[in-house]
């Protein structure tokens, strides 16, 4: 009996770690993409809506990221108002010191 509790109490203990593991893999990848929200960042000038509209340089806010990491919510001042535009990545500057800090720490042990 004894043999079986024991073997019973160390499938569970393993099958415990390896939820653990996973677990702090997806928080570790969260917490990064995270990292960029509040950050300040400056947009640059780009055409939107099929050529449409410009979207001049203007600095703005990064308020969440979409699930495939291709574009931001920014907010930004579009004249006298405060909006909330979706904007690609590769038009973001990211001017943010805790970023560039992170980027430096990160460098530096390469």
């Amino acid at each position: 009996m004894s043999e079986l509790f024991t073997a019973a109490s160390n499938v569970l203990k393993d099958n415990t770690i390896i939820d653990l593991k996973n677990e702090n893999a997806l928080l570790k990848m969260e917490n990064k993409k995270n990292m960029l929200i509040g950050s300040k960042v400056r947009v640059l000038e780009h055409r939107y809506h099929g050529g449409q509209y410009n979207q001049e340089e203007v600095e703005g806010i990064i308020m969440s990221i979409d699930e495939k990491g291709s574009d931001a919510m920014v907010l930004l001042k579009d004249g006298q108002n405060l909006v909330l535009r979706k904007i690609y990545l590769i038009f973001l500057i990211l001017e943010d010191e805790k970023i560039k800090k992170y980027h430096d720490s990160i460098i530096k042990d390469i």
